[in-house]
Order: structure tokens, then sequence, then C-alpha cells
């Protein structure tokens, strides 16, 4: 009764709410989820995703396969971009003045303002002239 009680969500709710000091912040498979709502919270100019992406195997080491998952393990790749997608329209509604920004992205390119460094170029054009 304490949560309907008092306009309060639960801890996992899957919902993204633009006042988190009545709701909880979304858990979603990652911290990242629960810090970018945070993050957008505070009103920045701009919020920079910086190491906050996704690859096709979704994995840090090359050498882990997917047979070597936990058991249970979830898609995170696909829940990532999901959450992305969520993430750019709620944004888009409630924070329509903050722009985010994604530095070198591979899985989400394209979903917000990308950014790429001359390093990340300089490793991409190395590795298409092999």
């Amino acid at each position: 009764d304490y949560v309907y009680i008092n306009n309060c969500g639960r801890f996992k709710d899957q919902l993204l709410y633009s006042d988190i000091r009545y709701h909880g912040l979304i858990e979603a498979g990652s911290v990242l989820n629960g810090t970018m709502q945070f993050a957008i919270y505070t009103y920045p100019k701009r919020l920079y995703l910086v190491g906050c992406d996704t690859t096709d195997t979704g994995h840090f080491f090359d050498d882990i396969t997917d047979d070597e998952e936990p058991s249970g393990a979830l898609n995170f790749p696909g829940m990532m971009k999901v959450f992305a997608a969520r993430f750019k329209m709620f944004a888009r509604l409630h924070y329509p003045d903050t722009e985010i920004i994604s530095i070198n992205p591979v899985g989400l390119k394209g979903l917000f303002t990308d950014i790429y460094t001359d390093d990340y170029k300089a490793e991409i054009e190395k590795n298409e002239n092999l």
C-alpha cells in the first residue's frame, strides 16, 4: 500500500520516469540504464555516452563464445539497443533541450549524435586496409 499511497515506483520497474524523487531508477539488465536516467534528470545541456555501447557479440573480449555465457544470461546487446531507443524517445519528450552524444558508437551508431575521435577513425581505416 505504501507504494500506491505515496505515488512511488517499485525498484525493478521497467518504466522510465521523469521525476526520480518518487520513482526508482529503471533496472533493465545493466547499471548503465539507471545511470543514464539519473544523468539526464540533472538537465545537462549535453549528455556524452563514452564507453556505453554494444557490439554484435556483446563481449569485451573476442575469445569469449556464447557457449561460455553463464546459465540464464540475457541478450545484452539486444537489450541495450532497445533501452537506448526507449531512452531516446523519453529524452525527446521530457528533456528536449539536452543533446545526447555518443562517442565512437558501434552498436548504437546513428541513434544519437555520433562523434568519432581521430584515434578511432585511424584504427578503423587501418583495419579496413588489412
